[in-house]
């Protein structure tokens, strides 16, 4: 649930009080139920705008469409995007450990991919790269892996959405 005021104050007592202002109504009375409840989690975290479903089918036709022009599939030319432009992460892993964990992390879904790159600093490890799939992804990191399939897909001549579409899907 999103909302637009977060206040911290404390009470006589020193503990600490979080205030909420939402912005949808319908929550509270949801919320109301949880008053009586001793002991909560709470997580709060900054507003990212998810990237939309439309931006998701659009990224698939045009993987859909190189990979027609190249001969190979959909989901091979999606993981080309994730890799040149996708968002990623280097992580050591211990070197027994390795191909156990690339197996699991890609198990997250086609574009979470994990390639070992280098040995680690620290002994008897690997770093290991990891991309998240574009489930993951916010709204401008979809956006750049549309803008790379997009270009990908004009230099082999095919035909995208006109750059004011692809502009509006992106929004």
């Amino acid at each position: 649930m999103r909302a637009k005021k977060l206040k911290l104050s404390r009470d006589f007592e020193g503990n600490v009080i979080l205030s909420v202002t939402l912005l949808n109504k319908t929550h509270v009375e949801s919320i109301q139920e949880l008053t009586e409840v001793e002991l909560l989690d709470v997580s709060v975290k900054k507003y990212r705008k998810k990237r939309s479903h439309t931006q998701n089918s659009y990224l698939w036709v045009i993987a859909d469409m190189i990979a027609e022009k190249i001969n190979s599939t959909a989901k091979e030319v999606y993981r080309l995007g994730v890799r040149h432009v996708g968002v990623f992460e280097h992580l050591p892993v211990k070197d027994e450990c390795v191909e156990r964990f690339i197996q699991s992390w890609e198990h997250n879904g086609d574009g979470w991919i994990a390639e070992p790159t280098r040995e680690s600093k620290l002994k008897g490890y690997q770093v290991v790269r990891c991309y998240y799939g574009s489930s993951s992804y916010n709204t401008k990191e979809m956006s750049r892996l549309i803008d790379y399939l997009v270009t990908e897909a004009q230099e082999l001549g095919l035909d995208t959405m006109s750059t004011a579409e692809i502009e509006r899907l992106k929004r």
